[in-house]
């Protein structure tokens, strides 16, 4: 059973940047069965994906948390998923009596890690993970799970993409760290599905909370910068997603494959 040690503080400069400073303190024999968290009330460089900046708000109004543990020593590139299901997962046990009406119901996956919220204007950016990994000698050494969710404040995005909040009123200490635990919790035994090989359970999970039945398509760019619109297909089995691309050379569509960003 991996045992979590909670670090909250009040400022850091990056949650990522402490739990890997934390998790490198530990002897490579005591990680097996070790996770650290760093829960913080603000950040002055938080990160996401593609070098973009993360703004987490106001001190206390969201969720800025990074969990550092060994990540699954297969089936690697399914952890980015994993902890988008768990971050749903988490929301939906601890939030119901914070959360607007219907929120819950309305929280959606956008691959890879997007935690979007709908809404009449369509989907908006409630939440984002970023995951990294460290390597030696090709072995996995620890990895970094990221997580930035919008629960009382909703900081503009710098792409121009919607942002949106889960509360209309501000969110109590004592829920973010339970919400934090949970989320921790909840990616934790999702590692350890995957340790076992078992991807089945996720894959169909992830395809679910992404709702796919009712939001197939994805806009993305391809190698020259031209913006495409992809249809969904499925998942294949390392967690890439295979969709439909328009053909250039005839009318039928052709499957591409995209990796993880």
């Amino acid at each position: 059973m991996t045992q979590l040690k909670f670090i909250e503080l009040d400022e850091c400069a990056s949650t990522n940047d402490e739990a890997w400073a934390e998790w490198t303190k530990l002897a490579p024999g005591g990680r097996e069965y070790a996770a650290i968290a760093v829960l913080g009330r603000t950040q002055t460089r938080g990160r996401g994906r593609q070098g973009r900046k993360w703004e987490g708000g106001a001190p206390g109004v969201n969720l800025l948390l990074s969990l550092a543990t060994l990540p699954p020593p297969r089936n690697l590139t399914w952890l980015p998923l994993a902890a988008g299901v768990a971050a749903i997962e988490a929301l939906q046990s601890v939030c119901v009596g914070i959360a607007r009406p219907s929120s819950l119901e309305n929280l959606r996956l956008k691959w890879p890690n997007d935690v979007l919220l709908d809404g009449p204007q369509g989907g908006a950016k409630l939440g984002g993970i970023l995951c990294e990994t460290r390597f030696s000698g090709g072995k996995a050494t620890g990895a970094v799970i990221g997580i930035g969710l919008n629960l009382a404040e909703s900081p503009e995005l710098e792409d121009g993409r919607p942002a949106a909040a889960l509360s209309v009123t501000p969110v109590s200490s004592e829920l973010r760290l339970e919400l934090a635990r949970a989320f921790c919790e909840k990616t934790l035994s999702w590692i350890e599905k995957l340790s076992r090989g078992q991807i089945f359970e996720l894959r169909q999970t992830w395809k679910r909370m992404a709702k796919l039945d009712r939001y197939p398509e994805l806009r993305t760019h391809d190698d020259a910068g031209n913006a495409v619109t992809l249809r969904i297909v499925d998942l294949d089995g390392e967690g890439k997603l295979v969709a439909e691309a328009p053909s250039a050379d005839s009318f039928a569509p052709k499957l591409v494959t995209l990796d993880q960003p």
